[in-house]
């Protein structure tokens, strides 16, 4: 069996090599955000999730932000592979910043954490399936005040991500994703054998 939906997901893996190139306008871009923020379920229809889209200079500047932020609290080798990572990043065509408002569901901080993770992952395999390389990366200790900041988000949105993307570098090759024993991870009861 291989379905659209599953050969997406076969596309979707962490693309860290990227270019500046999109294979998409910025505003289909805007689309296919605007498309995974209304179809992504929420607990209880909270729709928490925020998303902001930096492009070309604005997702550059984002990443110089990270790097200052890194050089902070940083120091030999542990910071120049945060630099290094910083700058492969900012080699791509854009960064899909990930927020949670505080403000809008005061319930579980885990049930929001589903909803989150399922946005992310309709973006990240959205953008595989658009042809494109991304990766879901957690360096928001180093840049959430200052995005806030230069964007004039509100004080509630938590940033809890950072997807940058473009297209994959030429010659790029992922290693073969290794993957636990289904027997493992798996049991199924009462269904035909």
């Amino acid at each position: 069996m291989s379905t659209p939906f599953q050969k997406a997901a076969l596309a979707r893996r962490s693309h860290r090599s990227l270019t500046a190139v999109s294979t998409l306008s910025d505003a289909e871009l805007e689309q296919l955000i605007e498309f995974a923020l209304v179809n992504s379920p929420s607990t209880m229809n909270s729709q928490t999730s925020r998303v902001v889209l930096l492009l070309k200079e604005e997702h550059v500047r984002f990443w110089e932000m990270a790097k200052n932020g890194a050089r902070k609290v940083q120091e030999g080798d542990h910071l120049a592979n945060t630099l290094l990572r910083h700058s492969n990043f900012q080699k791509g065509y854009g960064t899909i910043l990930l927020f949670e408002d505080s403000e809008t569901y005061k319930g579980s901080a885990q049930l929001q954490d589903h909803g989150a993770g399922i946005l992310h992952y309709v973006l990240w395999t959205s953008i595989a399936e658009a042809g494109m390389g991304a990766s879901l990366q957690h360096q928001q200790s180093f840049a959430q005040d200052e995005a806030k900041e230069a964007y004039s988000l509100p004080a509630t949105w938590n940033l809890v991500a950072q997807m940058p993307f473009g297209v994959v570098a030429e010659g790029v090759t992922l290693p073969v994703k290794s993957v636990v024993p289904l027997e493992t991870r798996f049991k199924s009861f009462g269904g035909a054998k």
